[in-house]
């Protein structure tokens, strides 16, 4: 559960094995993300899009989780921007924040409880755990993660923006940065020229479904799970994507 782009990912187990949706990465270094069905680089929209990339970048700089007040300051991050927390204060629903504040309590005591638990979760597999901050103001306002189970096989997570810093790009920032990770690092994810890559959301996430979706993520599965102790059941949603990578060095051996 997340943030309006509060995005930790599903338990593993609930990949599902077919994706039709498929990204082809055909730029350098650096550049942006081409999508065959959205970022085509001659239309106005892949103009809008690489300025947007280009605004964010002036005003927000992402780096690695490095430090115990890292994870600190980004635990007090993940607590405000909890989507059912969030959106349950909002609708006066107190049912759904209490699900959300349980999902937090829970998360603290796993991969969140300390950088040590951080490194072993994410840094240990080759991927990593990056933080958002406003250059300006000094604060800290997103997130995004990537989990490596094996090769050919990601998670996203941890992907959350704070409230008052939504509807302006950042997510479509961190996305870029994700997937950039992926292409040009020199993590050996991609396996026979392909990797997939999984996430998952509450169904109500309605506008983390929509970015994602703009990044080729396609959703894969639907179900429903009891929130132990309150007794209660939440509808998710999981989403996969599937890259390629023609590049013989971003491959397995």
């Amino acid at each position: 559960m997340h943030g309006i782009m509060h995005d930790d990912t599903l338990p593993y187990q609930y990949a599902s094995s077919t994706v039709s949706s498929v990204l082809v990465w055909t730029l350098p270094v650096n550049s942006l993300l081409l999508t065959a069905s959205v970022f085509d680089r001659e239309s106005e929209f892949y103009t809008l899009f690489q300025s947007l990339m280009t605004s964010v970048a002036s005003k927000y700089v992402i780096r690695c989780v490095e430090t115990d007040e890292d994870v600190l300051l980004y635990r007090e991050l993940f607590l405000q921007s909890e989507v059912l927390i969030h959106m349950g204060k909002e609708l006066g629903d107190e049912n759904m924040t209490a699900i959300g504040t349980e999902y937090t309590k829970k998360q603290f005591k796993e991969d969140l409880h300390s950088l040590d638990s951080i490194k072993k979760v994410y840094k240990s597999s080759g991927g990593e755990f990056w933080i958002l901050h406003d250059t300006e103001k000094g604060v800290m306002v997103g997130s995004i993660a990537l989990q490596i189970h094996a090769p050919g096989e990601g998670e996203l997570r941890r992907m959350c923006i704070l409230p008052t810093y939504r509807r302006q790009g950042l997510g479509k920032f961190l996305l870029h940065h994700f997937f950039n990770f992926i292409q040009n690092s020199s993590v050996k994810l991609f396996n026979n020229g392909k990797c997939r890559v999984i996430l998952g959301t509450p169904a109500v996430n309605t506008p983390a479904l929509a970015l994602y979706s703009l990044f080729g993520f396609e959703v894969v599965e639907r179900f429903t799970v009891e929130c132990d102790p309150l007794g209660s059941t939440l509808d998710l949603v999981q989403l996969a994507v599937t890259l390629t990578n023609s590049s013989p060095e971003s491959e397995t051996s």
